[in-house]
């Protein structure tokens, strides 16, 4: 048996009719146009433009360029994992052959993993870095998610 249930729209603060089943929670929108994100305006960090964003977004930067010229300008380059990350990745692959360290797959999309990661550490050494496939790369990550290495 349905019940028709009276509820109050997040969206539009409208009343509305909602079927209670059991078992499911009541609608929380009265229809798709309020389900929608509410959009807010910031300022970007880096060129002071105003730019629109989702609500619940951390973000700080109309856009990735200006992210990285903001990143630049402070001394950190443009990569999360520090100004010297593209040659310690190349330099990495190169001592690795250009093989996967797990399973030794080569001519395929390869990866450099940070064993601890570069958050913890901001250490981009050889002895952090490992060359891996993505299969391998991603079960690495999930292991450490699983173990609470993270």
């Amino acid at each position: 048996m349905l019940k028709i249930t009276l509820t109050t729209c997040k969206g539009c603060d409208k009343e509305f009719e909602t079927e209670k089943i059991k078992g499911r929670k009541l609608a929380e929108y009265c229809s798709f146009r309020c389900r929608k994100p509410k959009l807010i305006m910031r300022k970007c960090l880096n060129c002071r433009k105003d730019f629109e964003v989702m609500e619940n977004m951390p973000w700080i930067f109309c856009s990735d360029k200006c992210r990285n010229k903001y990143r630049e300008e402070k001394g950190k380059g443009t990569s999360k994992r520090g100004k010297d990350w593209e040659e310690a990745r190349k330099r990495q692959m190169k001592k690795d052959l250009w093989k996967c360290t797990k399973c030794g797959k080569s001519n395929i999309m390869l990866h450099v993993h940070h064993k601890i990661p570069y958050r913890k550490t901001k250490d981009n050494s050889i002895a952090n870095l490992t060359t891996l496939c993505s299969s391998c790369h991603l079960k690495e990550e999930n292991k450490r998610r699983r173990f609470g290495k993270a």
